[in-house]
């Protein structure tokens, strides 16, 4: 056909077609926009938020998401949903990456078919930024977020280290549902950190109809005026007045109050509390009566060192100088990096090769190539031509021996090494667990993975994901090396993060996994203490649960008593004739070695009992000046603040895992050289603090 007469022929058929389409015909689904983390900001190797509008969404069968981003080995990692708008329009899913330059992945699906994708990185206006662990990631909600674009997920704020609410009006809290408020509840029960600015505006955050009122330490009375801000500038130690307007600074104070009365003007501490410290479930709480953010606070010249005491944070730059020579000695950089290298140190049965076997097996089989052949040719067989024979042997011996070795040492089991530490709190009942493992696997396969904890047949839930290793040195989450297994083999998270699918492991690799979880009214040990006056307490401790406590420990304030073993049932007296010691001398016996004068442990002196007493007491431990590595700003192990607060806890071990990882839904029953768990008793506040 001519080409001319083809262009007429075929508009008038393309126009038909047109007009043949149904009225109102779908257009093509697409990804229109996504967000990741807070105001693009993320921390490594935490649960972070995903945001995706998907415009056209109803023309899709089977729709799915999956958002695609590398584990802590550069392994492709999915979370997979169904898509369910809210309000907005926006659905809302987690991811958890780590690799500091990775490239983030979003893919809509209609059935098996890829509809449309999304990458890191084309879209400018978006920028992403994954945060390292000892970079503190703090979020002024309502400032940098949007408190409609806040997380209706506890999870999703894992990675958050303060999240603060300061100067913020009753029109912008009616954005603060009472979904998102009860999310930012459990995370704070769980751990979590959240400072609240009262000021002008501290009725509509904490009052009788704020939606932070359950977080709030106290209740809330009036918004008065504070003419003397000179208690503010001594708290920080400056020597610059604060321009406060005429007729005082604005504040909202609080009556009832419970917790710690860090600053408060008058003479008393109920009279006028201005910063209160307050422990909610194994979170914190720190409530100013002033708002942060408005004037003449926010343009003080002092303004960034109150932030600073207030936030409790340090200096991201100095925390980085001070780690780099750990980082280069050690591989890793922080605690959790120690837990995690200790965990795949060795495994139950599994023999590993040292340097000095390998150098003298070199050196062997040198030997045998070079003088052995020699002596061999020229005194035994009489031919040096015998080297030609003695060659191909000596190599094939060696291979099948080095074979034969690697099967036997590895056996044929899998095999689990796991660290566990489970709170629970004596009062509510409130349990959570934190459990970092190493999965050993003698053969390269494909796992399927679960998390089973205690209570989830009565709702409790458990989460389970990739564990990566903080820092810069060889396969931590600061490197953008490639993927450690063969090819690009990708695995899913479950839809309810409570298991992994198809993970792959490669032949006698392992492969680090974490896993937590939060369950309500779990038995504990009753508390019936009372202080003596001099800083001591006295009493009675009743082990209520069904376990075997070993390894007893009391500890309040800075004070720690050995206790007997606890059978379930079994009831323990603390007085007078109990010896006891700083919380600081009792782990330096038991950790520190026979050296004499020691005033911190050493880095060779971090066994994995050592490094969990570290995560669970490191400021009351004494910080920086007591531990060999820094804590890292997150997962929120340690409970010194709950110390502070007056708040006894007992530390124990017990026998067995509380966390039982499934593979192909059957427990792991394997050989473990460290398996069990620390546990933390939190008893109720005390009537007088122990000094």
């Amino acid at each position: 056909m001519p080409p001319r007469l083809f262009q007429f022929t075929a508009l008038p058929l393309l126009l038909a077609a047109a007009c043949a389409l149904p009225a109102g015909a779908a257009e093509p689904a697409k990804i229109a926009s996504v967000s990741i983390g807070f105001a693009g900001q993320y921390k490594l190797g935490t649960w972070a938020p995903v945001s995706v509008e998907i415009e056209g969404l109803e023309a899709l069968a089977k729709p799915r998401l999956e958002v695609v981003a590398p584990d802590g080995q550069g392994a492709p990692a999915v979370v997979a949903s169904e898509p369910a708008p809210d309000a907005s329009g926006r659905t809302h899913t987690l991811t958890r990456v780590g690799r500091r330059d990775a490239t983030l992945r979003v893919r809509l699906l209609d059935g098996d078919q890829v509809v449309d994708h999304w990458r890191s990185g084309q879209d400018l206006r978006s920028p992403v930024r994954g945060l390292d662990a000892s970079t503190p990631l703090i979020i002024e909600a309502g400032r940098q977020v949007p408190l409609a674009d806040l997380p209706t997920d506890w999870l999703a704020y894992e990675g958050v280290d303060v999240l603060v609410f300061s100067g913020l009006t009753a029109e912008q809290l009616s954005e603060l549902t009472p979904v998102r408020s009860a999310a930012i509840q459990t995370w704070v029960r769980s751990g979590g950190r959240v400072l609240i600015g009262g000021g002008q505006h501290a009725e509509a955050l904490v009052g009788p109809a704020g939606p932070l009122r359950m977080l709030s330490p106290g209740e809330f009375v009036e918004t008065v005026a504070l003419a003397n801000t000179g208690v503010i500038e001594d708290y920080v130690g400056s020597d610059e007045a604060i321009d406060a307007p005429f007729g005082g600074l604005a504040v909202g104070r609080l009556g009832g109050v419970s917790g710690v009365v860090e600053l408060y003007a008058g003479g008393r501490a109920s009279e006028m509390p201005l910063v209160v410290r307050s422990l909610h479930g194994f979170g914190s709480v720190t409530y100013t009566a002033f708002d942060l953010n408005a004037k003449p606070l926010a343009e003080w010249k002092d303004a960034g060192r109150l932030r600073t005491l207030l936030l409790q944070t340090d200096d991201p730059a100095e925390e980085g100088a001070a780690g780099g020579g750990q980082l280069v000695a050690t591989a890793y950089a922080d605690l959790i990096g120690a837990v995690h290298v200790g965990l795949g140190a060795s495994f139950a049965g599994v023999q590993t090769v040292s340097i000095l076997m390998l150098v003298a097996a070199v050196g062997a089989y040198l030997l045998l190539l070079g003088p052995g052949a020699y002596y061999l040719g020229k005194n035994v067989t009489g031919r040096m031509t015998t080297a030609w024979i003695v060659f191909p042997l000596v190599a094939v011996g060696v291979a099948g021996g080095a074979a034969w070795w690697g099967e036997a040492s590895t056996g044929e089991e899998v095999r689990i090494n796991q660290l566990e530490l489970v709170d629970v709190d004596s009062q509510t009942g409130l349990q959570r667990g934190a459990c970092w493992a190493q999965l050993f696997s003698p053969d390269a396969r494909l796992y399927d993975l679960a998390c089973v904890t205690p209570g989830a047949g009565q709702g409790g839930r458990g989460y389970l994901s990739w564990f990566g290793l903080p820092g810069r040195g060889l396969g931590g989450m600061q490197t953008s090396a490639d993927s450690l297994l063969a090819g690009d083999t990708r695995y899913e998270t479950q839809p309810t993060l409570a298991g992994l699918s198809g993970v792959p492991i490669n032949r006698r690799a392992s492969k680090p996994l974490a896993a937590r979880w939060l369950v309500e009214e779990q038995p504990a040990v009753a508390f019936d203490l009372s202080p003596t006056g001099t800083g001591l307490v006295e009493g009675m401790l009743t082990n209520n649960t069904d376990l075997t406590l070993t390894d007893v420990k009391l500890i309040a304030s800075n004070w720690a008593w050995r206790l007997p073993d606890l059978a379930p049932g079994e009831v323990a007296a603390v007085d007078a004739g109990l010896s006891h010691a700083r919380l600081r001398t009792l782990v330096l016996k038991d950790f520190g070695g026979d050296q004499q004068g020691e005033r911190r442990l050493s880095s060779d002196q971090l066994s994995l009992p050592a490094i969990a007493y570290l995560l669970m007491f490191y400021e009351a431990l004494g910080g920086e000046e007591f531990s060999p590595l820094p804590a890292p700003t997150q997962p929120g192990a340690d409970l010194s603040h709950a110390l502070a607060a007056g708040r006894p806890i007992v530390v124990a071990r017990a026998a067995g895992p509380q966390c039982q990882i499934q593979r192909d839904g059957e427990p792991l029953e394997t050989p473990s050289e460290r398996q069990g768990a620390f546990y933390r008793f939190l008893g109720p506040p005390l009537t007088e603090p122990p000094q």
